[in-house]
């Protein structure tokens, strides 16, 4: 399963709850499965012996996915003075290079 995020939020848009910080943790809780150069959400299970069957687990995980960044969390309570409210950012996304297996292989060629 292949979709990008805006997609997704255009889809979802009817929910009020839908906005920048929603789509911000989708994309952590994507952690690995999202491109960040392309905005594209990869998915995919082998789990089970019949394709509706994944299908059904792959759009179930999504379900859950989307329903945990709704919710909203407060920030965990920090006593120490570098956790102080001014101080305190949002976690960042992973921006690892994503590399194709033939451009993988220009770096890994032995002998």
């Amino acid at each position: 399963m292949t979709f990008t995020v805006r997609d997704l939020r255009n889809a979802l848009q009817a929910d009020s709850r839908i906005d920048d910080v929603w789509e911000h943790k989708f994309k952590l809780l994507c952690g690995p499965r999202y491109n960040f150069e392309t905005d594209v959400v990869h998915m995919s299970c082998d789990q089970y012996p019949y394709p509706a069957q994944n299908k059904r687990w792959l759009s179930d995980k999504l379900d859950e996915m989307i329903q945990l960044a709704t919710v909203h969390t407060p920030p965990p309570l920090c006593k120490a003075d570098f956790c102080s409210q001014e101080n305190r950012t949002p976690i960042s996304l992973s921006t690892h290079v994503m590399l194709s297996k033939s451009e993988l292989s220009k770096y890994l060629k032995i002998g």
